[in-house]
């Protein structure tokens, strides 16, 4: 697990200082740990007029694992609202992509060796850590293991992005556009994801697969 983000620039550091410091005001965190893109480094920040004079704009969110006791509770009181709401008065502009799972989940996932979490483990940035738990050691997945794994992933991301394109569909057809275009850009944020979970997984070695994922976070 890294440390540091000196390889951001220094407004970058700030932001992320004040986000750690509205997220463990808001939630009593055992790990804030930063992962994708911010921490890897290929960050994208882009903003341009095109030909039809609309503003487009490419922005990499802020990836946050939060890891707690209890995320029962937080959930219940929609706590990503109330921590995006708070940094945003603060002055942090980025936009924030906030995962919450429990200590048990985590260390449970980081010891079975599940790719998503030993990667952020091996590549993500320690924001906080509250000393009350020590971090999880991985362990390296056999073939079978990582291919039961991917398909329980793909399973569970698939469907979820058939059910937002089911309802850019139905947008659609009824002339909801803007629905629609929040719709499918769900849907395919989510194919995307589920290819990008399950594919390396099954069938590239660890070492492969962390160079294939080092370029390919967003």
């Amino acid at each position: 697990m890294k440390k540091s983000l000196s390889h951001l620039p220094e407004h970058k550091q700030e932001e992320l200082k004040t986000l750690t410091g509205v997220i463990t005001e808001k939630v009593d965190a055992d790990f804030v740990i930063l992962f994708g893109s911010y921490a890897s480094g290929d960050w994208v920040e882009d903003r341009y007029i095109g030909k039809d004079g609309i503003v487009y704009e490419y922005k990499s969110d802020y990836d946050i694992l939060i890891v707690i006791k209890d995320p029962r509770k937080y959930e219940r009181n929609n706590f990503q609202e109330k921590i995006a709401k708070k940094a945003r008065s603060l002055g942090v502009r980025t936009d924030l992509s906030m995962i919450l799972h429990s200590v048990w989940a985590f260390k449970r996932a980081v010891n079975k060796g599940f790719y998503f979490f030993a990667d952020i483990v091996q590549e993500g940035i320690m924001l906080y850590s509250s000393g009350r738990v020590p971090l999880p050691e991985i362990k390296e997945l056999s073939i079978k293991e990582r291919k039961y794994y991917a398909q329980k992933d793909f399973d569970n991301w698939f469907e979820s992005a058939n059910e937002f394109y089911i309802d850019f569909e139905n947008a659609f057809k009824r002339g909801s556009y803007k629905k629609a275009a929040f719709e499918l850009h769900q849907a395919a944020e989510r194919f995307y994801t589920t290819v990008s979970l399950t594919l390396p997984a099954t069938s590239l070695n660890s070492t492969t697969w962390k160079s294939w994922a080092s370029g390919h976070r967003h």
